[in-house]
């Protein structure tokens, strides 16, 4: 008998993806987790990223909204 690892367990058809509830995901990352986007996914992501654009701009850290999402994802795997 061999024991599964846990590459093998997840590549099992019908491995429901994990989501963690108290992270804020990017469309593109829950894409990658194979699960829906939804108008409430929507609503906090634009919340969590005007955080941290608006919070930029008041430092005169005149960011684009592309970079405020790369500092947002940073920020929020660093916890």
């Amino acid at each position: 008998m061999t024991q599964m690892t846990i590459d093998d367990l997840l590549n099992q058809p019908g491995h429901l993806p994990v989501r963690d509830p108290n992270k804020v995901y990017a469309p593109f990352e829950l894409y990658g987790m194979g699960i829906k986007w939804t108008m409430e996914d929507e609503r906090l992501w634009q919340k969590e990223v005007w955080k941290i654009y608006n919070r930029e701009w008041a430092k005169k850290n005149y960011i684009n909204w592309f970079q405020a999402i790369d500092i947002y994802i940073a920020e929020r795997d660093a916890t």
